[in-house]
């Protein structure tokens, strides 16, 4: 039986239809997976922080945690005596980068500077440089391989940010990405 160039050739109509299912599946879940370029980050689940004693008010603990170079850096060595901004952050976390965008923009523009500024992640140190590099960070990052600010201050997610003024105690927490702590705000803390 001789076939017409005319009609279609149903099993290239079923392998094309199969190739846009996969295509159309693929892209809803690699969508939900990474967003898109200009999707919002998912909302922080509020129930993430219930244990945190990070409060405003309490001290900043002096916790070991280790640099880039594997060396061990106490927290009370890292608090810039003028007031500081810790930020809790972890690699492939959609709201952590931008918070990090935030705090990056606010070092480029001049409103506060990098060195008031320490990013503390739960990877282990080998990911400091991997991470500081992806996100691209003006200030730097320290590791909790010993998962201290987990087991003993409740911080069992990410992004947070805790703003320490220059005698250790904290005096701002958020956990919500969205919330943009601005100039004003800081010079409050810190009384500039």
């Amino acid at each position: 039986m001789k076939r017409d160039r005319k009609s279609p050739n149903v099993l290239s109509l079923v392998l094309t239809g199969v190739v846009v299912l996969v295509a159309a599946a693929g892209g809803v879940y690699l969508g939900g997976a990474f967003g898109a370029a200009n999707q919002e980050p998912a909302p922080v689940d509020s129930d993430v922080f219930t244990d945190l004693k990070l409060t405003v008010g309490s001290q900043f603990p002096d916790v070991q945690l280790t640099d880039r170079n594997y060396d061990a850096v106490q927290t009370g060595k890292l608090l810039n005596p003028e007031g500081t901004v810790v930020l809790f952050l972890d690699d492939g976390c959609l709201p952590c980068e931008a918070m990090v965008d935030n705090w990056t923009s606010m070092v480029t523009s001049g409103v506060i500077t990098a060195d008031r500024i320490v990013g503390i992640t739960f990877d282990a140190a080998n990911k400091i440089d991997v991470i500081e590099k992806k996100y691209g960070l003006p200030f730097p990052v320290y590791a909790d391989e010993s998962f201290t600010f987990l087991s003993n201050y409740g911080v069992d997610g990410f992004p947070l940010t805790i703003v320490v003024d220059g005698a250790g105690t904290v005096r701002r927490v958020e956990s919500d990405y969205r919330v943009r702590i601005g100039a004003d705000e800081l010079a409050a803390v810190w009384g500039r």
